[in-house]
């Protein structure tokens, strides 16, 4: 038995992008049971024509009107899908088909934005990543290394300068090396008395010592030296000893903390609604989100974020702070700089290359720069989450695709908001 098809709800106002938004609801064979302008539409109205998907064509007059539909808007079980009033109209080209696919897969409800018989593995198996962009080839095993072979079991070591990691430093050897030339210097030793000396030799160590590097005085004053000088060595290495902190009990000092890092760009801000939309409200880290935009026009970003985050929303302006438990919208001029009261938004900085990587997340959202990818997985290595947006479904799945190829993980972006929630939980220390 076929499925129903989806119910959807187009709020728009009249005029091209309407027009152009009509005609993908026509081709995504689904059911529209309401088109109207919002500004001119009564809630009742909405509700009554219970909409499993609301498609919004966004302008400044939309805007202003769609709290009053609030209820529809925020109901859990209604997907809202917005689309930039005047980017629906103006494009053009090989870009209209594709928006096409995106926007059809986004209304019938389903992942699959691709054309009949592509998959993204078989795209990514013949190098065709979007724009035609060869995928890299896999990383080669790295040869086995041999064993190393077993060190000797005694050897006398400054521990002081093997932590110190000097390249010059070799352990001392276990016993002195052979005279370069010259006789050992021994006194004749009876046979019967040999045995003795070698087993008290044995035990006691530190009656031995090289005599000008000639051979090895036993007994007398040569054996009070040599004592004197292994006291004074055992002295020293007992307080280098003393002053190396082998466990460390101590609770650790607080650094600095981290942060989230979301970019996006062509198809990001759906993607990005539905990220901050699943954010939980007491996140205790800030949330940082790059959004190349036509336009330049952050401030109706922030207001469209507003309306559907938990999070309180702003526009990151230079010398502003980081707050924790705020999404900052950041145009592409501004970055980070450490200060002595802790990073603030600055004039050419970078977003990653200031924050802890320990206590950090970065996202990777449908648009994302794919050239990034290699140095985002030295912050992971470094302990930041980097996770990207599943190429199902994604406008733009470039970096997605480099990332997943290199071993990193992709889910909706729903599912990733909950992976960020889980590196945070309760108390706010990172899991």
């Amino acid at each position: 038995m076929a499925a129903e098809p989806v119910r959807v709800a187009l709020l728009a106002r009249p005029g091209p992008a309407r027009d152009r938004l009509r005609a993908v609801i026509e081709e995504a064979a689904v059911d529209c049971v309401l088109e109207a302008d919002p500004g001119e539409l009564e809630p009742e109205a909405l509700v009554a024509a219970a909409p499993q998907l609301v498609l919004v064509a966004l302008e400044a007059q939309v805007e202003e009107a769609l709290e009053r539909f609030d209820p529809v808007l925020f109901d859990p079980a209604v997907d809202v899908v917005y689309e930039e009033a005047e980017l629906a109209a103006g494009r053009e080209g090989w870009e209209v088909a594709r928006w096409q696919r995106h926007l059809v897969a986004k209304l019938q409800r389903h992942g699959s934005v691709l054309p009949p018989g592509h998959e993204p593995e078989e795209d990514a198996a013949a190098g065709g990543g979007p724009g035609g962009m060869p995928e890299p080839p896999a990383p080669e095993p790295e040869p086995a290394v041999p064993a190393a072979e077993p060190e000797p079991a005694a050897s006398p070591f400054d521990p002081v300068l093997a932590e110190s990691g000097d390249e010059g430093f070799e352990p001392a050897p276990a016993f002195p090396p052979e005279p370069a030339s010259g006789p050992v210097s021994r006194e004749p030793v009876p046979e019967a008395e040999a045995g003795a000396e070698m087993e008290t030799a044995a035990r006691r160590p530190e009656v031995l010592s090289l005599d000008d590097g000639a051979g090895m005085a036993p007994g007398g004053a040569d054996e009070a030296e040599a004592r004197g000088r292994f006291e004074r060595d055992l002295d020293i290495l007992e307080s280098r000893i003393a002053g190396l902190q082998l466990v460390d009990d101590a609770p650790p000092a607080a650094g600095p903390s981290g942060a989230v890092v979301v970019l996006a760009g062509i198809g990001g801000p759906d993607a990005v609604r539905q990220l901050l939309g699943a954010l939980p409200p007491t996140l205790p880290r800030p949330v940082l989100v790059r959004q190349q935009l036509d336009g330049a026009r952050y401030d109706k970003l922030v207001a469209q974020m507003q309306r559907i985050s938990p999070l309180p929303v702003t526009l990151a302006q230079h010398g502003a702070p980081l707050e924790r438990g705020v999404v900052h919208i950041v145009p592409p001029e501004l970055g980070l700089a450490m200060t002595p009261d802790g990073p603030r938004f600055t004039t050419g900085g970078e977003l990653l290359d200031v924050l802890p990587p320990g206590d950090s997340a970065v996202v990777l959202l449908s648009g994302s720069d794919p050239t990034l990818v290699d140095g985002l997985m030295k912050q992971r290595l470094a302990g930041a989450l980097v996770v990207g947006q599943v190429a199902e479904g994604c406008y733009d799945p470039a970096a997605s695709l480099a990332l997943k190829n290199r071993g990193g993980d992709t889910a909706t972006p729903v599912q990733l908001a909950a992976r960020i929630a889980d590196r945070w939980p309760g108390g706010g220390e990172s899991a």
